[in-house]
């Protein structure tokens, strides 16, 4: 497959899961939306992250964040488990994780 063509995927998948991600969001209540505010925080940052980073990913890393099923949530997940990781940071963290599960989905396919 051609690399734009990859990249307007790897952006398509990256934009669905973000705003599916801000629907489900919506559904609840003000008080519970100001609750989870790093959460939503960190969904806009993985977000924002993975559409910049596109241009620096190898096809296979993009094919494997397209193939992933819930990308953002399993990042989220990761970075609330990694100890006082700092904002500042996060493009590294999600970079590394991209780089994980990319050797992880080549050794099964």
């Amino acid at each position: 497959m051609e690399r734009r063509k990859l990249q307007d995927l790897f952006g398509m998948k990256v934009f669905h899961e973000f705003d599916e991600y801000k629907r489900a969001m919506l559904q609840n209540y003000p008080e519970e939306i100001f609750n989870k505010a790093y959460q939503n925080d960190c969904f806009i940052n993985f977000y924002e992250n993975l559409l910049a980073m596109s241009e620096k990913l190898t096809n296979k890393e993009m094919q494997c964040v397209i193939f992933f099923p819930s990308f953002l949530s399993y990042l989220y997940d990761r970075w609330i488990e990694s100890p006082e990781v700092g904002s500042e940071e996060m493009y590294d963290f999600i970079q590394e994780i991209v780089k994980q599960e990319t050797k992880r989905f080549l050794e099964v396919a």
